[in-house]
């Protein structure tokens, strides 16, 4: 590891996490000695930590071979196609 590394994670979320839940662990993150970069796996695919704790509205929901703008990667069932 060298200076402009950066350690990348996945975090199991089989239940949502508030958007300020993933702000504050981003917070904690940005305390590390080392860039962490975060992806919230949720039964729906993989959403960057970074992405769910700022955006407004929408979280990009990344399932194999799929990749979709979604306001709720836990409950893809409950939103319009």
């Amino acid at each position: 590891m060298h200076a402009d590394s950066d350690l990348d994670l996945l975090l199991r979320t089989p239940t949502p996490i508030s958007r300020g839940e993933a702000r504050s662990l981003g917070q904690a993150l940005k305390a590390m000695a080392c860039r962490i970069d975060l992806q919230l796996e949720t039964p729906n695919g993989a959403v960057a930590l970074a992405e769910w704790a700022t955006r407004q509205c929408e979280g990009a929901a990344q399932a194999p071979r799929r990749r979709r703008l979604v306001s709720d990667p836990w409950h893809l069932a409950e939103q319009p196609a």
